[in-house]
């Protein structure tokens, strides 16, 4: 990721809609389950949703991290993010498993991401749950795309068939972001058009963060949907699965 807008990522996205509303939804997902089960957050950036999710009751000392960015690292550790470490999220190595392993936009940073489902897997204990979000259509395919170093982008198929012939269960897939997509399609199809250096280097999050309060506020409206209604599109897909027991 440039470095000039890995500073302004750390800077939006305590209070970027687009972060905001993924956090509480991915919290919102996990309150379900038990305070104390461990959870590893890959590509977890400065940790805002370790945060998040220590905020909801989940106990800190299983609340678990890796990122790339040694600079994103050192901000979760100086907020007492102890469990926050550098790791390539494709290969890494720990001496224990998770009950939930969380990968909000990491996917379609890497080279390999088929490696990076086995590496995950392999770290989840029978009955844990691998929580994925990826871009969605490489028709949103942009600058914003470049700046942020993704090397594709997918649609709800493409992700769910990573994990054929794995021993999971699919519990959920979808797209979410639907009542977003128009706007952000429409919006994308004219920077291709009308694109600058200036918006290339700094791709969508300070130009959409103008609009941050509205669009905070619809993606709230959609989070009750999540999960019930099979939407056929969306700026991002997801999945959720279970890993078997062997």
């Amino acid at each position: 990721m440039d470095t000039q807008f890995e500073q302004s990522y750390h800077n939006l996205e305590a209070k970027h809609f687009w972060f905001r509303s993924r956090r509480e939804l991915v919290c919102n997902i996990l309150n379900k389950n038990s305070k104390s089960i461990s959870i590893l957050d890959v590509g977890c950036s400065t940790g805002i949703l370790l945060e998040d999710l220590h905020k909801n009751g989940f106990d800190q000392n299983q609340l678990f991290g890796i990122d790339i960015s040694e600079k994103a690292v050192s901000q979760a550790n100086s907020r007492g993010l102890k469990n926050v470490s550098v790791g390539d999220a494709q290969d890494f190595r720990f001496e224990h498993s998770f009950d939930v392993i969380i990968a909000s936009d990491c996917l379609e940073h890497l080279s390999n991401d088929v490696k990076a489902i086995e590496t995950w897997l392999s770290h989840l204990k029978p009955e844990g749950k691998l929580i994925i979000f990826v871009p969605a259509f490489m028709s949103l395919w942009s600058d914003h795309d470049v700046v942020n170093n993704h090397k594709r982008r997918y649609t709800k198929r493409e992700l769910i068939s990573l994990f054929r012939y794995k021993n999971v269960t699919i519990l959920k897939s979808g797209y979410w972001n639907v009542f977003l997509f128009p706007l952000i399609w429409l919006y994308r199809q004219f920077n291709k058009v009308s694109s600058s250096e200036t918006k290339k280097a700094k791709g969508d999050l300070e130009s959409l963060s103008v609009f941050n309060p509205i669009m905070y506020r619809i993606l709230k409206a959609e989070q009750p949907l999540f999960g019930k209604i099979s939407f056929p599109f969306g700026v991002s897909t997801y999945c959720i699965v279970e890993k078997n027991n062997a």
